[in-house]
């Protein structure tokens, strides 16, 4: 994940209406390597230890070189290492750990599903639909609450985002703002961008009648023509918006809370907050979320067909498996067979520098040989205090290692590192009004087995083009990482 900040206050002067990103590449702790997961710093911390005790109990050169040896093991084994051409993109333990888990979930049969079951990531989910003044909301528990228990449980919604057009980037700015303060429950807020290409059908059943019987036939050969040539050049994309909402945030000392009902009223107040700055939203009752689900999955199903999609979700989960390879997940369809991949963006793949708002408008556009493309974007909202304790920590590490390169050649990433937490704490100051979000970012993409290749190659290079280079492709887990494109609030974890 990466820190950003929200706000609708901030004057970026000559950058008014972009915002930087990139430049995120190191850790923020006393090691400054390329950022780890949990596994890798418990992994370091124990060869840490084992140094530590062999350098205490002996007093020989013999112990030093010992002691030199499990350190450089396990640093070799949890720093990040990127070998080109391979699949090598991460730490050996990482890659080590990728594959044997690869092996253990094909042992258990869990990297194929035979229809009907949910992705083993999903996990447990209660489902219920709340009656509210904007709508009935499908409110989903999941974790703890979902298994009778209560540590670490959560709630979610989904609501689709029905952007007007006077609606802006500043509009989302000032709904984050709010879901990051006191007063707002909401812990993430995940939007999830669906594009595909234009549906023509509802045009062409109306004009193929006219053909025949209309007295003008030049007329309906034009109209005729705008929907072929819009059915060629047009995309079509939707947005849904997941709010994550923590159990414990809805509890109200000594009285009982029902928390599905608490938690769709503050849906209820997202949705009439976001409509007054111009944002309309729409909640998704329970089979609404099922519809949206199989969608996802299936994209050769209408995220608006509801037939088939029960209350507890029967007829959402089509078949699927993961390929041999590792690289996609292949989905049974009833037009044949998607295969899907899903991409990680961390920041540090993102060029630095001020982006327009419409950046990624290259790779939201016709994107050849990829016919449906998954931007989710995931955002861990953050209280203002919470954003300015983390941006005036970073930029404190960040000019210290920066310092240490003083008369050193380099590629410039500490520098561009030091600049971004420099525009957090400027952005986050007392006037602002700001708040901050930690974000993380994936990108999907169907295709036919067939053109996989080719529309592999072609994402990458659009991309390219939105300042995104070599994106994680996450091989050995795309199983594991299909939940994050189905609107049940899941983030993943900051680092690689």
């Amino acid at each position: 994940m990466s820190e950003q900040v929200v706000s609708d206050r901030v004057d970026r002067g000559d950058h008014a209406g972009r915002v930087w990103l990139g430049g995120d590449t190191k850790s923020r702790s006393i090691f400054r390597v390329d950022r780890m997961e949990r596994p890798e710093w418990v992994l370091l911390g124990v060869f840490g230890a084992a140094t530590f005790a062999v350098l205490l109990t002996g007093h020989s050169i013999v112990s030093l070189v010992v002691a030199s040896g499990i350190a450089a093991v396990g640093w070799g084994l949890t720093v990040r290492v990127s070998v080109p051409g391979t699949s090598l993109d991460s730490s050996v333990a990482l890659w080590v750990r990728t594959r044997v888990s690869w092996v253990v979930r094909g042992w258990a049969r869990i990297r194929s599903g035979p229809g009907g079951v949910a992705p083993a990531g999903v996990g447990s989910l209660l489902l219920t639909d709340v009656e509210t003044p904007v709508g009935v909301v499908g409110v989903a528990e999941h974790g703890g609450v979902a298994d009778g228990g209560a540590a670490g449980a959560y709630v979610t919604a989904v609501v689709e985002a029905q952007g007007q057009v006077w609606a802006s980037g500043e509009a989302w700015d000032r709904l984050l703002v709010h879901l990051s303060s006191e007063s707002s429950p909401v812990s993430h807020v995940v939007q999830t961008a669906r594009i595909m290409a234009w549906d023509s059908t509802d045009h062409v059943s109306w004009v193929a009648p006219m053909a025949s019987s209309s007295p003008s036939a030049e007329l309906v050969d034009s109209y005729a023509q705008i929907v072929d040539d819009l059915g060629r050049i047009a995309s079509a994309q939707r947005t849904w918006v997941t709010l994550r909402i923590p159990a414990e945030a809805l509890v109200v000392p000594g009285r009982k809370v029902d928390t599905v009902a608490a938690a769709g009223r503050v849906v209820a107040n997202v949705v009439e907050r976001a409509d007054g700055l111009g944002i309309a939203m729409r909640p998704l009752s329970v089979v609404g979320r099922g519809a949206l689900a199989r969608h996802m999955m299936d994209p050769s199903f209408s995220p608006d067909d509801y037939v088939g999609v029960g209350d507890a979700w029967e007829g959402v989960w089509p078949s699927w498996r993961a390929t041999d390879d590792g690289w996609c997940v292949d989905v049974d369809s009833p037009l044949g067979v998607w295969r899907e991949s899903m991409w990680e963006v961390p920041a540090s793949r993102i060029v630095p520098g001020w982006l327009s708002r419409d950046w990624l408008y290259r790779a939201l556009r016709d994107v050849e040989d990829v016919p449906v493309r998954t931007f989710v974007v995931a955002a861990e909202v953050q209280s203002r205090a919470q954003a300015v304790k983390a941006a005036r920590e970073d930029l404190t590490s960040d000019l210290a290692a920066l310092r240490k390169t003083e008369g050193v050649v380099s590629t410039g990433e500490e520098d561009a590192q030091a600049g971004s937490s420099a525009i957090r704490v400027r952005d986050l100051s007392p006037e602002s009004g700001a708040g901050g979000v930690r974000w993380s970012m994936a990108v999907g993409l169907h295709a036919t087995p067939e053109t996989w290749d080719d529309a592999a190659r072609h994402m990458t290079s659009a991309l390219e083009d939105c300042s995104i280079s070599a994106p994680a492709r996450l091989r050995f887990r795309q199983d594991q990482v299909l939940p994050w494109m189905l609107g049940v609030g899941l983030a993943w974890k900051k680092g690689r």
